[in-house]
């Protein structure tokens, strides 16, 4: 289980960049953060039309990406991150397609165990 993970809700900065934005996000970004040490995988998500409940409001970005930190030291790989995403050596290659201004980013901790059909009632905190 991951002991944290960097979530980004992210759009591209047009409907006609889209698939660029996709493509950049798929096969290049993924990978450079998980090059990171501390980021050991990383998926990413479209959101879908169907309402969770009719009350809810959606996001303004229609993508997120999970970055999975396998650390105790979050902060550490957070640095690391940011130093990574800053040099000027050209390792992080940022896309023009991506949304910057629109884009939100955060770490999370798991508080509980994971559950599934099978976890037996009662197991779960």
């Amino acid at each position: 289980m991951a002991k944290a993970m960097l979530v980004v809700l992210s759009n591209p900065v047009s409907p006609q960049v889209e698939d660029e934005y996709n493509d950049w996000y798929n096969n290049v970004h993924l990978k450079d953060i998980v090059a990171v040490e501390g980021f050991v995988a990383a998926q990413r998500f479209k959101i879908v039309e169907t309402e969770a409940t009719a009350e809810a409001p959606k996001p303004a970005q229609r993508y997120i990406a999970l970055y999975e930190l396998d650390t105790d030291d979050i902060e550490g790989a957070a640095k690391r991150l940011t130093e990574f995403a800053m040099a000027d050596d050209g390792r992080m290659e940022m896309s023009a397609a991506f949304d910057a201004d629109s884009s939100l980013a955060f770490y999370v901790q798991p508080i509980g165990a994971r559950v599934t059909a099978d976890t037996p009632a009662g197991t779960a905190s």
